[in-house]
């Protein structure tokens, strides 16, 4: 008696030792934490896991699993709240593709119409072969009724009697044979539409072959671990509305943005943050090395068609301020911009637009027109606003006129918040812009000197058809030599030019009243090499021989006149 009560005590003890040794040793536990907040920058995001911690933990390692395939390791990073990280490890792990989806609902759906799928061809395999019995019985039958007809014995009551019944069964048979075919068809139905949706999931979910390890002690009851590390395959642009009137200067700007993410992990009611900026942009601008340069390097740089060396290193715009060409300086580089967006959003992991709005603000402005005849027979409706909105205006502007969508706008560089900026908003339909050669004549031809001068004339013609006075810009040009051999010249405009500057860029600024037009024109000349211009127009006039549109002829009335007189388009000749 006393040994079994010494043994009885032996393994308590024991049972007791192993208990609490294994209560004071860390357990690891495999999590998946709940993703909780999102940063998205312009090339990849912040991804920020959350996991609660038992209440009844003193100590232990947790091990975060199914990282999504495009984490970057180096990232990786951890912190605790009411608890202390003591280590943190990252573990590769061999990956057996397809068994990590076998308790995901949809996988359990296919199981499932699979086998309603299998029950169904079972009771058409029963129903067939029940058939095939009632042929049999009917043959019998038929056997039967004839032998009692050669005996005389035959009954036609029971013959007919066999017969019905042996038909009713047929058509209960071939009755549940329809019906079985139809829910086969519809089992198969969904099953092909659960496989397309569950191939989506598994084509998009990819997983890392990493998994982190992070070891804590516990200060509080409760506690978390937040895991941290970005990943790539992520980005977002900026879309806007753009609403007003072409007669108002009130604008109303509405605000968007499109996330696109591949990251191999759905965000599932997370907290998202677009930020501007920019990670992966090196932290420092860099050190100056010294600049050595050679005769040799002028020579290729001649003969290679770059900057020759008399020509400045920085050209400045040529445009005239306000042109349709102007572009400001972007100050926006330097700032960041975070926006947190109001609700917690669901972004899948399959490069689709996740479109959400951000904010709307009214925008005032200056409407006016400008045209630029040799580039386009319209005359173009331009804003000139500030940006009143709560982040830089960068990506596409949707525009919208009188409740009309009229196009798109791509801004080329940011508007930054406070900054003002010039929009074009299409063709106005109510204004009218012409663009004519007058004169396109050789003026001189010198056996002696040896040149060619070739004037071009130019009228422009604009018109008001609006109800209200316009204020418009019109833009042209006349050819600045490259060539020591050629020379050109701006003879003059009917109508004094506002801005000449040193490029041939030429502006009007013009008013207009209500249903009022104006003309005026301007000449410029170019001053040839007798050789260059007769091997020039010559091969001009072989392949254009028979197009009209662009050696114009002209011929008096008389017969008896004067040869035909050329009119030649230089712009037209040099294919601009």
């Amino acid at each position: 008696m006393n040994r079994v009560i010494v043994l009885f005590v032996l393994i308590s003890f024991a049972v007791f030792a192993a208990t609490g040794a294994s209560e004071s040793l860390p357990r690891e536990v495999r999590v998946k934490g709940k993703i909780d907040t999102v940063t998205v920058f312009t090339d990849r995001a912040l991804v920020k896991r959350i996991h609660a911690l038992d209440a009844n933990d003193k100590a232990g390692t947790i091990r975060f699993i199914e990282l999504p395939q495009t984490v970057i390791p180096d990232s990786v990073r951890a912190s605790a709240t009411g608890a202390t990280v003591t280590a943190i490890s990252l573990r590769q792990i061999e990956k057996i593709y397809g068994e990590e989806w076998d308790d995901h609902p949809l996988k359990k759906k296919i199981n499932r119409i699979e086998a309603d799928v299998r029950r169904e061809k079972d009771k058409l395999d029963t129903y067939n072969d029940q058939l095939k019995v009632l042929d049999q019985m009917m043959k019998l039958t038929t056997a039967q009724s004839d032998r009692d007809a050669r005996a005389g014995k035959i009954s036609v009551d029971s013959w007919d009697s066999a017969l019905t019944f042996l038909e009713e069964k047929k058509q209960k048979y071939h009755e549940k044979i329809r019906t079985s075919e139809e829910a086969t068809k519809k089992l198969r139905k969904e099953l092909d539409k659960t496989r397309i949706e569950f191939n989506k999931v598994t084509q998009v979910a990819k997983t890392s072959g990493v998994e982190v390890e992070v070891s804590y002690l516990k200060n509080s009851a409760s506690a978390k671990i937040e895991l941290e590390y970005l990943v790539s395959s992520v980005s977002w642009d900026s879309l806007y509305d753009l609403r007003g009137s072409a007669e108002e200067g009130e604008f109303q700007l509405v605000s968007h943005a499109i996330i696109r993410q591949s990251t191999g992990e759905a965000w599932m009611g997370a907290k998202v943050t677009l930020s501007t900026a920019r990670p992966s942009t090196s932290m420092a601008p860099g050190i100056l090395k010294p600049w050595r340069i050679n005769t040799r390097e002028f020579s290729s740089s001649v003969s290679s068609g770059n900057i020759s060396p008399s020509e400045p290193a920085a050209v400045a715009d040529s445009t005239p301020s306000g042109g349709p060409e102007a572009e400001s300086t972007d100050a926006s580089e330097s700032t960041t911009v975070s926006i947190t967006l109001p609700n917690r959003e669901n972004i899948l992991s399959d490069n689709s637009d996740h479109k959400v709005t951000l904010g709307k603000a009214a925008l005032k402005g200056t409407l006016t027109h400008v045209a630029v005849p040799s580039l386009s027979q319209y005359v173009y409706l331009k804003a000139h606003l500030k940006n009143t909105s709560v982040a830089p205006l960068v990506g596409t502007i949707n525009t919208f006129l009188d409740g009309s969508y009229v196009g798109n706008i791509t801004l080329s560089t940011p508007a930054a918040v406070g900054e003002e900026f010039d929009v074009f908003l299409g063709p106005d339909q109510r204004m009218r812009l012409k663009r004519t050669l007058k004169r396109g004549d050789v003026e001189k031809s010198g056996i002696f000197g040896g040149k060619v001068q070739v004037v071009n004339q130019w009228e422009i013609e604009v018109a008001n058809f609006t109800k209200k006075s316009k204020q418009v810009f019109v833009y042209d040009q006349y050819p600045i030599a490259a060539d020591p051999n050629i020379s050109t010249e701006y003879v003059g405009a009917s109508r004094n030019v506002d801005t000449k500057d040193a490029n041939g860029i030429l502006s009007w600024k013009i008013d207009l009243k209500a249903s009022e037009q104006t003309k005026f024109n301007f000449t410029y000349s170019l001053t040839f090499p007798k050789e260059v211009w007769e091997n020039f127009s010559h091969g001009y006039r072989d392949q254009k021989k028979r197009r009209y549109n662009d050696v114009q002829y002209y011929q008096n009335a008389s017969p008896k006149a004067a040869p035909v007189q050329q009119q030649y388009n230089i712009e037209k000749m040099l294919k601009r």
